[in-house]
């Protein structure tokens, strides 16, 4: 209580060398290891104002407050004013002056202090802090503590930094700390206390704010507006315009940092991971705007979820394969480029330096730092609305991207400066799993979901990528795309088995084997699942696969290309890989068009039960039952101006647009090869073939028109061969076991042509197409049987012969071993 000793003393001034020991604490009990009671102030001058109750320190003034044998707080400042007020008894503030003194009577009780200066300083030895500023302000009543400075205020806390033009900190009334709020433009740094490196760092632009989370109980750090945090040890760095962080631990004491020191103790890299751990970042959720950089994963999102070292995946995290989502509106998220480097300092330089006392921001918004490159890494980009990240430390302690979880249409891309056309992912959902370089597991979901890789595509639902073994998934419906050389040739011929059999190889072959040089996209659907892993690749339900005009459709199929197709390394891009091999079961059937100039001049239709198809050596196998059927055009190389005009309606009725029929039912094997130009059936054989006036017109083997025939065997051969001068390609066929021919055949060699039926049978029924000619041959005691029927006889013309040469157009017959012919020769 300050009791003036004459009445009317407005002001109490000490003009020079100050020297004042003032109470600060009411406890009269003296304490050998607490802080003092008392704190001691020196300064140049003294002012008090009885009227106001002020008390003002100025020119170098410096106060001293031990609070323990060995540490005490100070501060320094070039003007301390200390407010009190009155209190009477009671504990109530009298604020009225006696018109007689001029000045209330009572207790003086403090409560507020403010201090000014070219430079504030601050320090507290034991908690390790040094804070420098240009005003400091600390009210009793709220115990608001509230530190300015125009440039910035600086505050260094054991190995931490704190850079902000206002920083104000509240504290309940037992001194604990509540909340620190940083205003303006700022930054905040942690370093490894024995190295110095920089472990964490988040810079600011509106505010920061520091507190306790009522419902985890953990610090919370909240940055606002075009912030950025690092970890330069794990060489992550995320920029958004709204950041919470979340931190476990405290900073230890400068009691356990002298510890560590002591001799017999641990190293002190040991320690200082410790010390590091101590407040060790928990999680984080950064909003709007939102860009992530780390050596394995670039990201840009709305919303990211990160979760530093959980032993756990976050609870709000897809567990198993989620449902398709309807696709969502993106708007478009804002580019950033950062990097690790610790250039914080220098940014804040030119903050404060600016006009507005912002940072200088790119035109996109968002702080530009120059990205830094691994030469040897293979990061990916991923663009999404929600993306949740999960970073582990290894086994040297850096933290690594080891989950990602993405929602909202998300799109991926591999960055490979080696590859031109690297991977791009594409759908509603994603989920990677980072187990190290190159061992990435990819699920993706969509609507479908897709991946693009170096030309190829997949679709589907659920894609799994397994990036290291080389191996792609889909569960579900879903698209393979994968360009090959060759391709017309594969499925035109191959596919169906019967190329030999069925192209005329004039101007015909010159347009495919000009199509086999180029590159094809080889298309398959499959409504269950596709395993891939580069060089095979499986496909299961209803499989239907396009190719050019070649259409399969099975239930399921196998395909083997000749050379392997990477998800990780670059493939070259002048080598595509060939259809090396091809399987299909269950349901095969197989359609395929051939064009000449546009004009339409072969089909083929075809149904097994498994097919082999080796593009390498030519060979097509196909197990029954099955049927194959063929449509050839008479003369393909024949156009007309009514016929090119006409292309979109039907075939016009002339001699160049009749069509050749054939149709081919087996029950067991069909092999055949393109190069030896031959197909082999077997097992309850059936061959029905003749002239049709339009494509897809067929034949019925009962009622047979005109030049038509119909031959049945155990089983048959049909080779294609060539005629010296000639360029039409003809057929001949070789039936065996219980062979038998129908026919009905239109004799040229009358006057008047006429048509005549016909059937035969015998162990071996061959025929040449370009001699018009069947041969029948039997063996043993067993005989070849002719009969001919003519509409002028009742009966017909029987021949029996071992041997029996026929020629159904000039009705030509030779017999060989003859021993039996009734009716007219």
């Amino acid at each position: 209580e300050l009791k003036p000793a004459v009445e009317g003393i407005r002001e109490i001034v000490l003009r020079h060398n100050v020297h004042m020991k003032l109470a600060i604490k009411k406890n009269p009990e003296p304490s050998e290891t607490g802080p003092s009671r008392f704190a001691t102030v020196k300064s140049g001058s003294f002012t008090f104002n009885l009227e106001t109750n002020q008390g003002t320190f100025k020119d170098d003034v410096r106060v001293y407050h031990p609070t323990s044998p060995q540490h005490a707080d100070t501060l320094q400042c070039d003007t301390l004013e200390l407010q009190f007020v009155r209190k009477d008894e009671t504990g109530n503030t009298i604020s009225d002056a006696t018109p007689q003194t001029g000045h209330s009577s009572g207790k003086l009780t403090f409560e507020e202090l403010i201090a000014t200066g070219s430079t504030v300083t601050l320090i507290s030895e034991e908690n390790q802090f040094t804070g420098t500023m240009t005003r400091l302000l600390y009210n009793e009543a709220t115990k608001t503590i509230v530190m300015q400075d125009q440039q910035a205020v600086r505050i260094f806390q054991q190995s931490s930094e704190l850079q902000c033009p206002e920083i104000t900190i509240n504290q309940d009334q037992e001194g604990r700390l509540q909340t620190v709020f940083c205003k303006g433009v700022g930054f905040i740094k942690h370093r490894d206390p024995a190295s110095g490196q920089l472990l964490m760092a988040a810079q600011w632009v509106d505010h920061m704010k520091k507190s306790t989370d009522p419902e985890s109980g953990l610090e919370m750090v909240e940055l606002e507006k075009d912030c950025i945090v690092r970890k330069p040890d794990a060489e992550f760095a995320l920029a958004a315009h709204k950041i919470r962080l979340w931190l476990k631990g405290e900073l230890p004491s400068v009691k356990q940092s002298q510890k560590v020191k002591l001799p017999g103790s641990q190293s002190d890299s040991e320690d200082s991971q410790k010390m590091q751990n101590k407040i060790d970042p928990h999680k984080m959720i950064a909003e709007q705007d939102v860009a992530i950089y780390s050596p394995q994963l670039r990201g840009k999102t709305r919303r990211l979820e990160v979760w530093f070292d959980e032993e756990t995946k976050p609870q709000s995290a897809p567990n198993a394969p989620i449902g398709v989502m309807a696709p969502r509106s993106l708007t478009p998220v804002k580019h950033a480029a950062f990097a690790v480097e610790d250039s914080l300092p220098a940014q804040q330089q030119q903050a404060a330096g600016s006009p507005t006392g912002r940072v200088n921001t790119a035109q996109n918004g968002n702080t530009r730092i120059p990205a830094k490159q691994d030469a040897t890494a293979e990061p990916i980009m991923v663009v999404a609305e929600l993306m949740k990240i999960r970073l582990r430390k290894n086994d040297i302690g850096k933290e690594e991207v080891t989950e990602v979880w993405t929602e909202g249409n998300v799109t991926v891309d591999q960055f490979n400066e080696k590859q031109d056309q690297p991977l791009h992912i594409t759908g509603n959902q994603l989920h990677i799993q980072n187990k190290g370089s190159n061992d990435q597991i990819l699920h993706v979901i969509g609507s479908p979901a897709k991946i693009n890789a170096q030309g190829s595509q997949i679709e589907g639902e659920h894609i799994y990528l397994y990036r290291l073994a080389n191996r792609a998934e889909v569960q579900g419906k879903g698209l393979l795309l994968l360009p090959v050389r060759g391709g017309q040739k594969a499925a035109g011929g191959l596919l169906s088995g019967a190329e030999g059999i069925t192209k005329e190889n004039s101007l015909a072959s010159t347009m495919t084997s000009d199509a086999d040089a180029q590159d094809n996209l080889l298309e398959i659907h499959w409504d269950q699942e596709m395993i891939f892993d580069g060089l095979t690749a499986n496909f299961f339900g209803k499989v239907r696969t396009n190719l050019g005009d070649n259409r399969l459709r099975c239930q399921e199929m196998e395909v083997i290309l000749s050379d392997r197709v990477s998800f990780t390394e670059k493939n070259p891009s002048d080598q595509k890989p060939d259809v090396h091999f091809i399987t299909c079961r269950d349901g095969v059937e197989v359609e395929s068009n051939e064009y000449l100039d546009n004009r339409l001049v072969g089909i083929r239709r075809a149904s097994f039960w498994q097919m082999n198809v080796d593009q390498k050596t030519g060979n097509a196998e196909a197990r029954g039952p099955g049927w194959l059927v063929l449509w050839r055009r008479e003369n393909p190389e024949k156009t007309t101006s009514e016929s090119k005009v006409s292309q979109a309606n039907l075939p016009q009725k002339t001699e160049s647009d009749s069509w050749n029929y054939t149709r081919i039912d087996f029950n067991g094997k069909m092999a055949g090869n393109v190069s030896q130009r031959s197909t082999t059936f077997d097992d309850r054989v059936q061959i029905t073939y003749g002239g049709v006036k339009r494509p897809l017109d067929t034949i019925d083997p009962d009622r047979m028109p005109p030049g038509a025939g119909s031959m049945r065997s155990n089983s048959l051969k049909l080779i294609q061969h060539d005629i010296d001068g000639q360029k039409k390609k003809f057929i001949s066929m070789l039936a065996k076991g219980n062979a038998e021919v129908e026919g009905n055949t239109l004799i040229k060699n009358k006057q008047t042509p006429t048509s005549q039926e016909f059937s035969a049978s015998a162990d071996t029924i061959s025929f040449d197409e370009s001699k018009d000619q069947y041969t029948l041959r039997s063996f043993g005691n067993r005989k070849a049987t002719l009969r001919r029927y003519s509409p002028f006889r009742q009966s017909p013309t029987r021949s029996v012969s071992q041997q029996i040469e026929f020629s159904p157009s000039h009705d030509r017959v030779t017999l060989h071993g003859v021993t039996e012919i009734q009716g007219l020769p």
